[in-house]
């Protein structure tokens, strides 16, 4: 980083603000937002899952979405790193 900015990012120790890069900031959020999009069951989740996947996976066509662009390749972290838990089995329906 150059001067000003170098300045802000040092801890505060050094004299800096301690503020996180905001690349790094966007991007832990966006993972966090393709979390709750492919592991929460809430309105807003199902209705994009519905528009933007098709058979449990991301379509790759492009859309025009501010959000959606943003959000589409952390999906494939996410799913690569994510784990099922065998639970009760209460949310089974056959």
């Amino acid at each position: 980083m150059h001067g000003f900015l170098e300045g802000l990012v040092s801890p505060l120790g050094s004299g800096g603000l301690n503020l996180k890069p905001t690349r790094l900031v966007n991007e832990a959020l966006m993972l966090q937002l393709a979390l709750k999009l492919v592991s929460k069951d809430s309105q807003w989740s199902i209705l994009l899952r519905s528009h933007y996947f098709s058979k449990g996976k991301p379509i790759q066509h492009y859309f025009e979405s501010s959000i959606w662009c943003g959000v589409k390749p952390h999906i494939v972290t996410v799913i690569a790193n994510s784990l099922w838990v065998v639970g009760s089995g209460d949310k089974i329906q056959f």
